[in-house]
């Protein structure tokens, strides 16, 4: 799946460094218009040699899209990565911080609705983790074609373990172009 692809090649490029993001992303405010055009030139790309960039624990969030839609977050954001092909950004993804189990699943349904995107892998993942001992992971995808306002990306959003026990689910959405 191509989403999965993506989300890899992310984690990958932080394991080993190839990602933006340092203690000097420490205070950053995005504020981004994508609602025209995704070039690179409309986000602020830390590393210009690199087709991945991660931006760590930002203050505050704002990200505009086709069709009057934005995401906006203060303070609850725990990363915000972009993955781009030549001068195209073609993926955006905004990581909470990490949460409890049921904080996670009321950030997934709250980001749910607001994306249109289907909420019966969600309220799955919570009757699972309710049942069982272990935190899995949950992905809900929309129909295909389903884009942010007109000629914007797909969303999606994923629920990922944090690795935290105290904390240990990371609600994940991203919005791609294909």
């Amino acid at each position: 799946m191509a989403h999965e692809r993506v989300a890899a090649i992310i984690v990958a490029a932080l394991l080993f460094g190839g990602c933006g993001g340092s203690g000097d992303d420490e205070g950053k405010m995005i504020d981004w218009n994508l609602s025209q055009s995704h070039n690179v030139e409309d986000v602020d790309w830390a590393k210009p040699d690199q087709t991945a960039v991660q931006i760590e624990s930002p203050d505050s969030v704002r990200i505009r899209f086709p069709g009057g839609q934005s995401f906006a977050g203060n303070g609850d954001v725990g990363a915000v990565g972009l993955e781009r092909q030549g001068d195209k950004v073609t993926t955006v993804q905004v990581d909470s911080a990490p949460m409890t189990a049921d904080e996670a699943y009321e950030t997934a349904l709250r980001w749910t609705r607001r994306w249109g995107l289907p909420k019966a892998p969600i309220e799955e993942w919570n009757e699972h983790r309710r049942s069982s001992a272990g935190i899995q992971t949950a992905e809900a995808i929309p129909d295909p074609g389903t884009t942010v306002g007109p000629g914007g990306p797909e969303p999606s959003l994923k629920l990922l373990n944090s690795f935290n026990d105290d904390r240990p689910v990371i609600v994940s959405l991203r919005f791609f172009w294909t």
